[in-house]
Order: structure tokens, then sequence, then C-alpha cells
């Protein structure tokens, strides 16, 4: 009975990191919108992927954990890093810049409705009816949110944040096509590393020395948050994949966009459109859809293991 209350103990410990999950990644929408309201989109992913990549290589060395990749996995880790980590949060940044971060966000996380259409066109995975479901629901959303987008001249951001959107289902291909043999939090601190390297190098290029800039005291908080968030965030993210489900783990994070909505409203004072309402449902809807099939095998499997115990 005891090994019994232990364990219900752990397992919700281990729930308890997703919601905390999606609060950090939620805010890192309005909090990066206040920051881009004083830097370029080039100098703040270089100040928060460079500072939380070194980050995690502290961690990582102080859990002693190899930071080792292979020879022949180099090539890999740059294509994936430079699709995901670059493009993707680059596009991202500047879609804020010229758009309401609460509706970009939204956009952005369109990413599991590309990622059905690319692997059922590359991967030559089934498109099955949850999945079908799924495009509907997303193409339903997209088209709520580009209504005011069009209307309002915020278009642009809206295709940078569908364009940051097919790059992250593009990596994910990518990395279910051609799997990299690096532990994930290693994997993830040399993505932080290597683009926190290019961001800097496209600062220097496009902003010049970051020396002598000065930031409001709101933004510079906002700044150390986000660097704070993108390294404790994916410590407790692949935390939670080592002991969760993906699938399971993944519906966790759907919260996300939500959470973004309201904390531009509450930072940025952004307003959302009935429009947006509907956009964001929608497309919560068609992440969710794509995923629920998954779950419901995982339960059906721990059920039959279950059993046999």
């Amino acid at each position: 009975m005891k090994r019994d209350a232990e364990g219900t103990v752990t397992h919700a410990a281990q729930w308890a990191v997703i919601p905390v999950v999606s609060l950090l990644w939620g805010m890192n929408w309005p909090t990066q919108g206040l920051v881009l309201r004083e830097v370029s989109p080039w100098t703040l992913r270089a100040a928060t992927l460079g500072a939380a990549g070194v980050i995690l290589v502290i961690v990582n060395l102080l859990r002693g954990e190899s930071l080792r990749v292979r020879r022949g996995d180099w090539m890999g880790v740059i294509v994936f890093t430079l699709l995901y980590m670059v493009i993707q949060n680059l596009l991202i940044s500047f879609a804020q810049v010229v758009a309401p971060s609460g509706r970009m966000a939204i956009v952005t996380y369109t990413m599991p409705i590309w990622t059905t259409l690319l692997a059922a066109s590359l991967l030559h995975e089934p498109l099955t009816r949850s999945r079908i479901v799924s495009l509907a629901f997303g193409a339903a959303g997209l088209g709520a949110l580009a209504w005011p987008a069009f209307h309002t001249g915020t278009y642009l951001g809206w295709l940078l944040a569908l364009g940051s959107a097919w790059c992250w289902a593009a990596s994910v291909i990518i990395i279910k096509r051609f799997p990299i043999a690096v532990a994930p939090l290693a994997l993830v601190a040399w993505q932080l590393v290597i683009g926190g390297v290019v961001m800097s190098i496209g600062m220097l290029v496009f902003d010049g020395s970051p020396l002598g800039r000065t930031l409001s005291t709101a933004a510079l908080l906002a700044l150390l948050y986000n660097i704070a968030s993108q390294a404790v965030s994916q410590v407790l993210w692949f935390s939670a994949l080592g002991r969760l489900p993906a699938a399971l783990a993944s519906l966790g994070v759907l919260l996300v966009p939500t959470i973004a909505v309201l904390g531009s409203m509450l930072i940025l004072q952004e307003r959302p459109t009935l429009l947006d309402g509907m956009g964001l449902v929608l497309i919560t809807c068609a992440s969710a859809s794509v995923q629920l099939p998954s779950i419901n095998q995982w339960r059906r499997q721990r059920r039959a293991a279950l059993q046999q115990v």
C-alpha cells in the first residue's frame, strides 16, 4: 500500500511539471513582445539562446551527462538547429514586431497540422480519420485568424508565424527521418549554443555591438525571464518526457497559446477579437484531435500490462 501511495505521489508530481512548462512557454510570448519594443529580434535571440545554452551546458556537466556528439551526427544537429532554433525563432520574433503576440502564438501552434501533412507525404504515414478532423479544425482556425490579420494590415506577421509553424513541423519530420543519437538534454544544449552563436553573428552584422545599450527595467526583467525560462523549461520538459508518454505530455502543453493570449492581454494590453478566440479554440481542437488517438492507444497498452501483472 505504501508503494502505491508513493507511486501515486510520484505520478502526480510528474504531471505537475506539464502545467509549469506550459506556463513558462506561454509567458515567453508577451515578455518577448515587451523586449522587442526596445531591441531587434537578432539581439533578443542572441541574448536568450546564448545565455540559456551556457546554462544548459553547465547543468549537463553538473549532472555528469555527456555532451559528446558523434562525428556523423554533427551535420544533422546543425541542420536541425538552423531550421528549428534559428529560422523558426527569427520568424516568430519578426512576426511579433508587426502583429499581436497572442495571435502569433496561436498561428505558430498550428505546427501539429503541418506535421501531419508532411508525415503523410514524406513518411507515408496514413491520414486517419482523426488526422483529417484535425486538418479541418486547423484550416477553419487559420481562416478565423487570417480575417482580422488581413483586415488590420498585420498579415505579414500572420505569414511569418505560419512560416515558423512550417519550420517547426519540418524539423520534427527531419528528426523522425534522420534520428540523432544524442541525449535529449545535451541536444537542446548544443542547439541553444549554436543558435546563440548564429544569432550573435546576425546581431553584430545588422545591429552592431550591444555594449552601451540601455533597457528599461521592464524590458530587462522580461529578458532575464526569457533566459531563465528557456533553460528551466527545457530541463523540466525533457524530465517529463522521460517519465510520461510523449502524446500525453504534448497534450498538456496545448495550454500554451491560451496562456500566451492571456499574458499578452495583461502585459502588452492586447485586445483579441472574437475571431481570435474562435481561432484559438479551433486550433486547440486540431492539435488535441491529432494526439488523442495516441493517448487512447497508450491507455490500452497500460491496461493490458496491468492485467498481465
